[in-house]
């Protein structure tokens, strides 16, 4: 499939693109329309003001990252998702803020 070299989008040229700047931009189909506004309105309630808070996040576990990689491999490698409002793991000293909180039988 070719890729847009207008809105990056694989399955489309440029001539076919209905995004600003694409040759079809004067005839955006109602369901394309539809498509974008949704995009916009999810969008705009992920901006809370958080910007700078997965970077926060990332530069904290950046320096643990790098020594993990110069050192010995445990055989437990983990991926924190930054974007995530919570964590756990059974190991305290991957944080330094946590909470414990009691066993429950699932």
């Amino acid at each position: 499939k070719p890729r847009c070299t207008n809105c990056k989008i694989k399955g489309h040229t440029k001539d076919n693109c209905f995004a600003d700047g694409g040759g079809k931009v004067n005839e955006r189909p109602d369901w394309w329309i539809k498509q974008q506004e949704a995009a916009k309105k999810n969008k705009a309630k992920q901006d809370d003001g958080y910007d700078n808070v997965a970077f926060l996040i990332t530069s904290d576990f950046r320096d643990d990252a790098e020594a993990h990689s110069s050192s010995q491999s445990t055989g437990c490698d983990m991926i924190f998702d930054s974007g995530a409002t919570r964590h756990f793991s059974p190991n305290r000293a991957n944080f330094t803020n946590f909470k414990e909180i009691p066993p429950i039988p699932i």
